[in-house]
């Protein structure tokens, strides 16, 4: 009895240290984040303007930490951000739930696409579109989501699908599309366990493979 209360004791810290951790580094790169300021670099000027249409889905992969954490976290680690296309005067606005620059707020925003890019020091870039989506379906989209951004809907720093008034990148593209009747992931979500809990998460990968989505364009940036 006094052996297997001593594993159990055991297991208790090593759990303890791990959530520990796991808590840590999240902190340290959302901190990392905040505190870089973004540039646009050249090779933006790469992208074709003409592929984007209102609603699309844009997938980023970044150098930074946090773009590490997340496609560690990840089965299918090709992109760590995503966000929905939003064309004002032909040129693509992303809408994304961001944790916010250095003294910027932690909620969900419209940037121009080269602010989007240059955030996270984007390495590629992928576009994706509903399959046979119509023009009407992607207003609707845009706007869902625009609305989110006028009204600074907060960042979910803790990464909650039950909460309905604060969003994650992925969460974000995920309510857009269920509130125009498309569900991106028919319910099935990515869970994380650990010894001291359990919690679905939307990682960028299952999105990414929603089977109503299709790749339209990709880019890889040579830096």
């Amino acid at each position: 009895m006094v052996a297997i209360r001593k594993v159990a004791a055991n297991l208790t810290i090593k759990a303890v240290f791990f959530s520990v951790m796991i808590g840590s580094l999240i902190s340290i790169c959302l901190w990392e984040l905040r505190r870089s300021e973004p540039i646009a670099p050249n090779y933006i000027q790469t992208i074709d303007y003409s592929v984007f249409q209102m609603g699309d889905i844009i997938f980023r992969w970044g150098d930074s930490r946090l773009s590490q954490t997340v496609t560690a976290l990840d089965r299918h680690p090709r992109f760590s951000h995503v966000g929905i296309v939003k064309l004002i005067e032909r040129r693509p606005y992303i809408i994304h739930a961001s944790v916010g620059a250095e003294n910027d707020k932690a909620i969900v925003k419209i940037e121009p696409l080269e602010v989007f890019l240059a955030n996270d020091r984007a390495l590629s870039v992928g576009i994706y579109r509903l399959r046979n989506q119509s023009n009407i379906l992607g207003d609707e989209v845009a706007n869902v989501a625009h609305g989110y951004a006028l009204r600074e809907v907060p960042f979910d720093s803790e990464f909650d699908l039950k909460t309905i008034d604060r969003f994650y990148c992925t969460e974000l593209v995920w309510r857009a599309y269920q509130t125009v009747g498309i569900d991106l992931v028919n319910g099935v979500f990515d869970r994380l366990e650990t010894p001291l809990f359990q919690k679905d998460l939307l990682l960028p990968g299952t999105l990414m493979n929603s089977p109503d989505l299709e790749e339209v364009y990709f880019v890889q940036f040579k830096q």
